[in-house]
């Protein structure tokens, strides 16, 4: 069993340890600029189309720059109900995911 003078020495380094100040490391600063479009029409009555994309400039030192395009296409199933899916390529500094969706 642990004795109360050990416990309060036990909370007092505690304490201590967490009363020590802490050094924050932050970037100088950091340069983006986005540029973002969405075009939607509809194909249809029932069922629409949207297209987005975006362009994103950054530093090298920040990963590079980065580029995105998605489609989406919507179905209306009921009042009130649509469905849909579509997909996008997304390019990050020289790396390029296709992904689908839902």
């Amino acid at each position: 069993m642990i004795g109360s003078s050990t416990r309060f020495a036990m909370l007092l380094a505690a304490m201590l340890a967490a009363w020590q100040p802490s050094i924050a490391i932050a970037a100088d600063e950091d340069t983006q600029l986005w540029q973002y479009f969405v075009v939607t029409g509809d194909l249809d009555r029932d069922t629409s189309l949207t297209i987005d994309g975006s362009q994103r400039w950054r530093e090298q030192a920040r990963g590079g720059d980065q580029q995105t395009i998605r489609f989406t296409i919507l179905q209306a199933v009921a009042d009130g109900v649509r469905i849909g899916g579509g997909g996008g390529v997304f390019d990050a500094g020289g790396n390029t995911e296709i992904r689908s969706f839902q």
